[in-house]
């Protein structure tokens, strides 16, 4: 979610002077998203930064540079706990919320310790070629051995859960597990009993979940809203205070495809969850933190006209070489470019909404941007993540205001002034595609 995905998303939403969910915050500042080893990152030595306190390597989840992708031999000693462990560990309820896999990436750090991110499951790790060292353990593995210390999980992935080369089927193991409820729909999840004491699971997809466009027609599943709302009412009940992470992951899907129609509809959805962890939290003990992981290589220009389709075409007075009109929607790189090439306005052929957009450069995925990303803050300390910072400072300032972590003996924490009884994190996470 770099600045142009936030522009255009609000404009889509409501027009050019609209102001978003994200935009009512308090403070706002940038953010820097390489990883150790790459200029333009992954998402998963991004989610170990602003999850974790800790930049690592591209691909790495859960621990620090001297993990290399795909050898576990030095893992061992070189794990860094994320503020979700360092939040139950204090006394408080924590939530993850995804619109992916919960193995993917973002969700993953919250939890586990890997040398590659596309572990989903023991039989991710048995056909991967590259595999240097097994001593690791797969990612849904990692998850139900923590899951008896999350308190809400929704997401998807649950096929990672179940096809299993050790035989193991860990929905099942939930489903008996009198200490859990879980759930598999939208209407299932509205008929939950949220005070019965019990950690509640809940996985929506056998993959990812839907595009947002798709899910009302298509399934039964929640959005990112109703998530979002269910976890803050289950996780408040405890008077010590939670941490909630919740990821609105398809609008990198929609990216990396070059369909910022999708893309941008999850951004709307996206923002709909900040409106309602706004309206369910106080600011004067809650802080929410909204930013990303990374950009895409996404914009928009053309000299656009005041309230025109960011899907048409800019001015005509934009000199081009072959004398064509220009899109207002651009992208750098992706698949868009060859079902576009020596295709005129004149044939008609404007680009579906829905479908692939013209791109500048063939590839098969779209590629994430390495430029600073914004962040948007309000709440006890928040204005700690104003001006430019590292990525890292995320995780630091959620330790302190929650009082958890190397800030647990902090003044603030000790005179019970400013002290932030919530921390959501609400990060828009951008994914890259495994086939």
């Amino acid at each position: 979610m770099g600045v142009p995905t936030v522009s255009a998303g609000r404009i889509l939403d409501n027009g050019e002077a609209h102001v978003s969910n994200m935009d009512s915050l308090d403070f706002s500042g940038l953010i820097k998203t390489y990883n150790v080893d790459q200029m333009t990152p992954d998402s998963a030595g991004t989610a170990t930064a602003y999850l974790c306190g800790v930049k690592g390597r591209a691909n790495t989840l859960g621990v620090n540079a001297a993990v290399v992708k795909r050898d576990c031999s030095n893992i061992q000693g070189n794990t860094v706990d994320s503020v979700l462990e360092k939040a139950k560990q204090s006394g408080k309820s924590v939530g993850i919320v995804t619109t992916t896999y919960m193995q993917h990436a973002s969700p993953a750090a919250a939890y586990s310790k890997t040398a590659y991110r596309g572990w989903y499951s023991d039989k991710s790790m048995a056909e991967d070629e590259d595999l240097i060292n097994d001593d690791c353990e797969d990612i849904s593995m990692q998850l139900f051995k923590a899951s008896p210390n999350i308190d809400v999980i929704f997401g998807g992935g649950k096929k990672y859960l179940e096809e299993r080369n050790d035989g193991n089927n860990f929905t099942q193991a939930w489903i008996e597990d009198e200490q859990v409820n879980i759930v598999f729909n939208k209407d299932e999840l509205e008929k939950i009993d949220l005070a019965d004491g019990k950690r509640l699971i809940g996985f929506f997809s056998d993959s990812h979940l839907e595009y947002e466009l798709d899910r009302l027609s298509k399934t039964n599943q929640p959005s990112l809203e109703k998530m979002t709302e269910v976890a803050i009412k289950k996780l408040s009940a405890n008077p010590n205070g939670y941490y909630l992470f919740v990821e609105g992951g398809k609008i990198d899907h929609g990216h990396h495809a070059a369909t910022p129609f999708r893309a941008l509809h999850e951004w709307i959805a996206f923002d709909k969850a900040v409106g309602k962890a706004i309206e369910l939290t106080n600011k004067n003990e809650t802080l929410i933190s909204v930013s990303a992981d990374h950009s895409h290589v996404f914009t928009f220009g053309g000299y656009a006209p005041r309230g025109a389709s960011l899907f048409g075409l800019g001015a005509d007075f934009v000199d081009t070489y072959d004398n064509e009109s220009v899109f207002v929607i651009g992208y750098g790189n992706g698949p868009g470019f060859d079902d576009y090439l020596d295709v005129n306005i004149e044939n008609g052929r404007i680009p579906d909404i829905k479908r692939t957009w013209p791109t500048a450069q063939q590839t098969d995925s779209e590629t994430h941007a390495g430029e600073d990303v914004p962040i948007f803050a309000s709440g006890p300390w928040a204005h700690l993540l104003t001006g430019v910072n590292e990525q890292t400072l995320v995780a630091d300032v959620a330790e302190f205001a929650l009082c958890i972590g190397n800030y647990a003996n902090e003044e603030h924490c000790s005179s019970g002034e400013e002290l932030a009884r919530a921390s959501i994190a609400i990060w828009l996470s951008i994914i890259l595609y495994f086939h």
